[in-house]
């Protein structure tokens, strides 16, 4: 994890919730969901860190727990590495149906 994003983190979480937030933030592609739909992967602060970091909440870090799920397409994602690149590992989820062929 670098320092430069760790402090742009840090910029947009408030300091109250600086121990509470999971590091690296998991996004998950859900192929099960369709083309290039991914997921963020952990608690209601990392979702809405995200929704946060990509201007789709108009909500403020007091009432994160009150925001729903909400799914990432490609776009988003590019510009979510672009500001927190080593912040964020990208995992791969299987339909559950194919899950049990795969050994």
């Amino acid at each position: 994890m670098k320092k430069r994003d760790l402090q742009r983190l840090a910029e947009v979480v408030p300091p109250s919730l600086h121990e509470k937030i999971r590091r690296p933030i998991i996004v998950q592609r859900r192929f099960g969901l369709g083309s290039s739909i991914y997921t963020v992967s952990g608690r209601a602060l990392e979702e809405f860190t995200v929704k946060h970091l990509l201007g789709l909440t108009d909500g403020d870090f007091d009432h994160y727990e009150a925001e729903g799920r909400f799914y990432i397409y490609r776009p988003h994602l590019a510009e979510l590495v672009r500001m927190i690149h080593s912040l964020i590992v990208i995992g791969f989820g299987i339909p559950e149906g194919l899950a049990s062929g795969v050994s």
